[in-house]
């Protein structure tokens, strides 16, 4: 058996979460798995600043990954074309700090603002290794179209939602119900370009406009595609059950065979549509999206974003390590423990490898050692009826549970 694990988005948790995953690998049975999720209120970005200047921010240098610099060359190491090529295919990622960083946003095609602003450097400097390319995190302040354009929201509550779960710090002003600005902590990046007019020059391509397209699959017909019909689950659901009114309203021994029946058919139904009638279509001309609007042909250079609000800091080297997500992770009863940055394994394979694929009763349980990209990180081989492997992932939020100042508990 070889234990394996890609580390992409699955672990990427979209809420103000640390999540914890234990599995036991052999001998005897283990707990179940679990993962242990927990939610902060919205935290104001001057509140924020004050928690992340407390804390290590050293930019310390990054090394070069050779999938960015493949990708540079390709465009041309050209510094508007990387722009044009980060604001245009990669998708926004509405959550706070460096997850799966420039190598991820690249594989996914989505990331954060801090993502997509590692990506963008990083494409940049292996592009023109002499210019100077410096993180800028400060706040910007969008108004009711900007955030609806970029979030696909306006209305205040599921605004402060979206920012509040993805630990993005804001200040949101409404107008019944409806959000009339946003003031957010967010990063973008500026370089410094040889004879250019903008000295430095500053580029968010994380910030992008949207436009909604329609499905041909309305929640009317979808029904028609599915053959759902509530009346009928509804009598299949209860040909079997009994009910009582008595007291507090009961049922049991609903027809739990039936309902999986009538879902599949549904499922069934919907794939035979779709198959049939959309076989060439992509899934947002089916069930409806959104369309990035490209950046404009020309080339987009600025001395200042025209929504900053505030710069608070910059970073000549990489984003510091306490506005990244990290990653724990403990082999056995702390018998083993490695930490990373997510961003720096995004991608990767890590394994848990035995010596014995199917061991004879003579040789013992099989022994597992740790790998990374097949190459052993082990300092010994750990006994396969015991070992556990439990994952930590700590996401840069400055969050307080109890809504207080923010000591990034959550």
């Amino acid at each position: 058996m070889r234990h394996r694990t890609h580390f992409r988005s699955a672990l990427v948790a979209p809420w103000c979460a640390l999540a914890a995953l234990t599995s036991g690998l052999a001998g005897e049975p283990a707990a179940a798995d679990t993962v242990a999720m927990a939610e902060a209120p919205l935290v104001s970005p001057s509140a924020a600043w004050t928690y992340f200047n407390g804390l290590t921010l050293t930019s310390s240098a990054r090394s070069a990954d050779p999938l960015i610099t493949r990708t540079a060359h390709a465009l041309g190491d050209d510094v508007d074309r990387i722009y044009a090529f980060v604001h245009d295919t990669i998708e926004v990622a509405p959550r706070f700090g460096v997850q799966k960083g420039a190598r991820g946003a690249l594989i996914d095609r989505s990331g954060t603002a801090f993502d997509q602003a590692q990506l963008f450097a990083e494409l940049v400097r292996a592009a023109q290794p002499t210019w100077a390319v410096t993180y800028q995190l400060g706040t910007i302040t969008l108004t009711h179209d900007q955030v609806l354009s970029w979030l696909g929201a306006d209305n205040a509550a599921a605004v402060t939602a979206i920012l509040a779960n993805g630990g993005i710090p804001a200040d949101i002003s409404s107008t019944g119900g409806t959000i009339t600005s946003v003031t957010m902590m967010h990063l973008w990046v500026a370089v410094a370009i040889p004879n250019a007019s903008c000295s430095p020059c500053m580029f968010d391509p994380a910030f992008k406009s949207h436009i909604a397209r329609s499905g041909a699959l309305t929640p009317t017909t979808m029904d028609s595609a599915t053959g759902f019909s509530a009346s009928s689950l509804m009598s299949t659901a209860l040909s079997t059950a009994t009910t009582s009114t008595s007291g507090a309203p009961q049922v049991s021994h609903i027809n739990r065979s039936g309902i999986r029946s009538s879902l599949q058919t549904y499922s069934s139904n919907l794939l035979t549509t779709v198959r049939n009638a959309y076989a060439n279509s992509e899934l947002a001309d089916v069930i409806g999206g959104r369309d990035i609007v490209a950046a404009s042909s020309a080339p987009v250079r600025q001395s200042s974003l025209p929504y900053q609000a505030s710069l608070l800091t910059s970073f000549a080297n990489d984003v510091p390590l306490a506005l990244r997500t990290q990653i724990t992770i403990t082999i056995g009863a702390n018998l083993e423990t490695h930490a990373w940055a997510l961003d720096e394994i995004y991608g990767d394979e890590l394994a848990l490898v035995p010596n014995v694929i199917e061991p004879l009763p003579s040789q013992g349980p099989a022994t597992f050692h740790f790998e990374r990209n097949e190459q052993d990180l082990s300092a010994t081989e750990h006994n396969g009826v015991d070992v556990g492997l439990a994952v930590a992932i700590n996401h840069p939020y400055a969050a307080n549970p109890a809504g207080g100042t923010p000591n990034g508990g959550y």
